[in-house]
C-alpha cells in the first residue's frame, strides 16, 4: 500500500492529504511520513491504539507531519464535536471541512463486515456445547443476541461505503486491502458509491484447479465525477 501511494503521488508529497482508517498503531503513516509525505491524517476508534501511534510518532521525530486522532467516523449521527477533526488547522476562519486524496483501508473494512460471521460462529458454538435440557433456552437466547448484532453490524458494513466517500476529495481515491473479501466481492460492495479503477498484483497460488491469492487490494475512485486518472 505505501509503495502505491509513493508510486501515484511522488510529485504531491508536501500537498498530498492521507487518511488511515483504522490506523492501530499507525505503522502505514510512520512509512509515508519516512519517504517524504507531510500532510499524514490516521483515526482509530480505540482511544488506546492512538496514544500508542502518538507515542510511536514521537519517538520517531515524525509527529510534526501526522496527526493521530481517537474518532468513530460510522458514527449514525455527526455532531459539532465529532467533526473537530476535519476543521482547518490554518488561521483563516472557515466552515469547510477537510477532505482528503487517499484513503487507505488495511483490515478496518474486514473488522467491521465479518464481525456479525464471528458473533454467528461463537454463538453456534456455544449452543452446540449447551447441556441437552438448556439447549433450546440456551438457542433462544443466542438468537437474540445474534439478531440485535447482525444488525447493528451489517448497518455499520453498509454505511461504511458512503461515509468514506463523505470524507474524500472529489478526485480522491481509497485504496482498501482486504484478506476476507475478494476483488470481486470489494467492488460489489462498495458499487454504490465507487467505481473500480484497479488493484494491486500479488503472488497467486492454484488449488484445485483454481488460481487466485490471499490478500486483495483495490483501489476505488467516486462515482459521478471528473477525476481523471491517477
Amino acid at each position: 500500500m505505501v509503495d502505491w501511494v509513493e508510486e501515484n503521488y511522488e510529485d504531491s508529497k508536501e500537498t498530498c492529504s492521507v487518511l488511515d482508517l483504522g490506523c492501530g498503531n499507525g505503522h502505514l503513516l510512520l512509512d509515508l511520513a519516512e519517504l517524504g509525505f507531510e500532510d499524514l491524517t490516521g483515526i482509530d476508534y480505540s482511544p488506546a491504539a492512538i496514544r500508542l501511534a502518538q507515542a510511536v510518532a514521537e519517538g520517531r521525530e515524525v509527529d510534526n507531519v501526522i496527526r493521530y486522532v481517537a474518532v468513530d467516523f460510522l458514527a449514525d449521527v455527526e455532531t459539532e464535536e465529532s467533526q473537530e477533526w476535519r476543521q482547518s488547522s490554518s488561521e483563516e476562519s472557515t466552515t469547510e471541512l477537510k477532505k482528503f486524496k487517499v484513503m487507505l483501508d488495511k483490515g478496518t473494512y474486514d473488522a467491521i463486515s465479518l464481525h456479525q460471521k464471528k458473533k454467528k460462529d461463537a454463538a453456534l458454538a456455544a449452543s452446540a456445547n449447551s447441556e441437552a435440557s438448556d439447549k433450546t433456552s440456551a438457542e433462544e437466547d443466542s438468537q437474540v443476541v445474534l439478531a440485535e448484532n447482525d444488525q447493528d453490524m451489517e448497518e455499520l458494513a453498509e454505511r461504511y461505503p458512503k461515509k468514506v466517500a463523505n470524507l474524500m476529495q472529489d478526485d480522491g481515491r481509497l485504496l482498501i486491502t482486504s484478506c476476507n473479501w475478494t476483488q470481486d466481492e470489494l467492488i460489489q460492495r462498495f458499487s454504490q458509491v465507487f467505481e473500480y479503477e484497479s488493484h494491486i498484483k500479488y503472488p497467486t497460488f492454484r488449488f484445485g484447479g483454481v488460481v487466485g491469492q490471499t490478500i486483495s487490494s483495490v483501489i476505488f475512485k467516486k462515482k459521478n465525477t471528473s477525476a481523471s486518472s491517477v
